[in-house]
């Protein structure tokens, strides 16, 4: 396993040869922006073959759309209509299909029985099961067609996939 010194010596190195970047007002904004986990086996930028440009790529546990969405309206709000396209990827063997939110509950109160309040406060809108997988999807396709700050052209253009980490392809869910 990687240790953050290792990183930092990374770092070091490819500084070197680091190519400065364009300060923002002269950075042309991505049409894309994907909501997916940040399960180290969803290799977004790999099985999209994109560059940094190419889309924004929002990572979050489970790739829900809910823990970002603010992140979303931000870019809708700056990028004053340069966003096309807003794409959700779910994947197979996620972690949020091992777990559910009371059973986390239930673990965080035994760890911290002082704070049943704040626990019970908490939401991952975890799958439950892999059976789940597509109707996640769905419900942040949902989500995202509700919100009031985000264009209905856009909201048109939203998609959502389930990422098969097995064989590499991406199926859409409707």
């Amino acid at each position: 396993m990687t240790s953050w010194d290792e990183l930092l010596e990374r770092n070091r190195v490819y500084s070197g040869t680091h190519i400065p970047r364009p300060d923002l007002p002269d950075v042309k904004p991505s049409p894309i922006i994907i909501f997916c986990c940040i399960d180290l086996r969803v290799p977004v930028q790999e099985f999209l073959q994109t560059s940094p440009e190419d889309a924004f790529v929002i990572r979050n546990c489970g790739g829900r759309v809910k823990p970002n969405l603010n992140d979303l309206i931000f870019m809708e709000a700056t990028q004053v209509g340069a966003l096309q396209n807003i794409i959700v990827i779910h994947h197979t063997d996620c972690g949020f299909t091992y777990h559910n939110d009371k059973g986390l509950k239930e673990k965080l109160k035994v760890r911290h029985p002082n704070l049943v309040a704040e626990v019970d406060s908490l939401s991952w809108d975890t799958f439950g099961s892999s059976d789940r997988l597509e109707e996640s999807v769905r419900e942040d396709l949902s989500l995202l067609r509700e919100q009031k700050f985000i264009r209905q052209e856009l909201k048109d253009n939203a998609k959502g996939y389930v990422y098969d980490i097995k064989t590499g392809i991406l199926k859409e869910v409707v």
